[in-house]
């Protein structure tokens, strides 16, 4: 099929077809009886919906196809099992919120190594960190288990600021994969939404896929968009198992993006994000995938005159010091929301608190909010709003965020749940 050749997915399968990944689709359900996905593909199903696991709407059926067929359609991974979380009922696919939540936790909870989410809101105003805690919570506990999670970017284009939930969940859960769909041309698709929280195009138009009764119809969307990243993603997923390593949502991201085919003179573009999507690049010939860095764990100590040898202390009393205080910290882990200083308090707008710290005074500093009159308030690109402590030590400028501001309620629209993005 054009679709799997526009992506190069047809030249991974010479060396891996994700026999060794797993990808959770949450939708409509699955039809298992379909000649697509054979015996033993479908490893695992539940219902979230109460409607059951029969067939009534052939969406989640069609996206299945496109990530896993393996007979008259080509499946981005071919070999790939999967897991049918029905989180949509009804002929219209309409569902609830806590449906969605609870069916990702429970995919990820089934050894889920990619989730398939073609489902979405219209545009709504409230921000990520008001929409939907349960949902937002979910995606974070994907991504902290290490599941890639892409998600549809929505069909309300071509006007700006398009994109709805889950997708817009990406402007604080960055290591997100949304999607936009364009066609065979590479042409973005009129109707794909457009927004920040876009960051990669796959094909979305005129997709052949199965629907249920043995029958395929050619569909568009960025629903049927977004099955050809979660191959990807089962792909890489697969040759980083057989290489002993763990799959990495934020190195695939990474790697996605960087080797997007774009026409944009400077990506990301809210319309295609960085560009279409290159399976060959993301999984690529020859060595293993090196594995992602570890990060250590915070850590911190205290070492004081009292706790040096006596040999030490001898020698630093010969040199006059009788006081010595060493400090080995580790800095708190914040939320995605707000990431942790310290920075130098040497960026521009800081001269009043540069001037006091380097007097040797800790100043309360109040960066992009409401503040009392005698706190400086500079907005600075990149630095989270809040109340920051400031002082010197060992020489430089610190600051450490204290205080962020509280969560504003934006009022807005708010449905009674999500339905297929078609």
């Amino acid at each position: 099929d054009w679709n799997a050749a526009l992506i190069e997915a047809d030249a991974v399968w010479k060396r891996e077809k994700g026999d060794r990944a797993t990808v959770a689709v949450l939708d409509t359900g699955i039809d298992i009886n379909h000649q697509e996905f054979g015996q033993g593909v479908v490893v695992k199903r539940k219902d979230f919906t109460g409607e059951g696991l029969r067939i009534v709407n052939d969406h989640g059926t069609h996206c299945a196809g496109t990530v896993g067929a393996r007979k008259l359609v080509d499946g981005i991974a071919p070999a790939c099992k999967l897991i049918d979380a029905k989180v949509l009922s009804g002929a219209d696919g309409s569902g609830e919120f806590s449906w969605l939540a609870n069916g990702i936790r429970w995919a990820v909870d089934e050894g889920a190594d990619v989730l398939s989410i073609s489902i979405g809101t219209g545009p709504i105003a409230l921000p990520p960190t008001q929409f939907s805690p349960d949902v937002r919570k979910a995606l974070e506990y994907a991504l902290g288990k290490g599941v890639i999670v892409c998600i549809a970017a929505g069909n309300e284009g071509p006007g700006p600021n398009t994109t709805g939930y889950p997708a817009r969940f990406a402007e604080v859960l960055p290591d997100l994969i949304i999607v936009a769909a364009c066609d065979r041309d590479r042409n973005i698709a009129t109707f794909s939404s457009r927004g920040k929280a876009v960051n990669i195009t796959a094909p979305g138009v005129a997709i052949r896929a199965p629907i249920s009764g043995n029958r395929y119809a050619e569909w568009d969307g960025t629903s049927m968009a977004t099955p050809h990243i979660a191959g990807i993603a089962a792909l890489y997923a697969s040759a980083k198992k057989k290489a002993g390593q763990k799959p990495d949502p934020k190195e695939f991201r990474e790697l996605l993006t960087k080797n997007a085919s774009t026409r944009n003179p400077s990506p990301p573009s809210p319309a295609s994000g960085w560009g279409l999507a290159q399976a060959d690049k993301v999984v690529p010939t020859g060595a293993p995938i090196s594995p992602p860095p570890v990060q250590g764990k915070p850590y911190s100590a205290v070492i004081e005159y009292s706790d040096l040898t006596p040999a030490k202390q001898a020698e630093l009393k010969k040199s006059g010091i009788t006081k010595f205080r060493l400090e080995i910290g580790h800095e708190e882990t914040w939320s995605n929301q707000y990431r942790p200083a310290p920075i130098q308090a040497r960026a521009r707008g800081y001269n009043e608190c540069r001037t006091a710290v380097e007097a040797g005074r800790r100043v309360t500093l109040a960066v992009g909010v409401s503040a009392a009159a005698d706190y400086s308030t500079p907005s600075l690109a990149g630095i989270a709003p809040g109340v920051y402590e400031c002082w010197q030590e060992g020489g430089r400028e610190l600051m450490r965020l204290v205080t962020p501001p509280a969560p504003v309620y934006v009022p807005g629209p708010c449905p009674g749940g999500f339905c297929p993005v078609r």
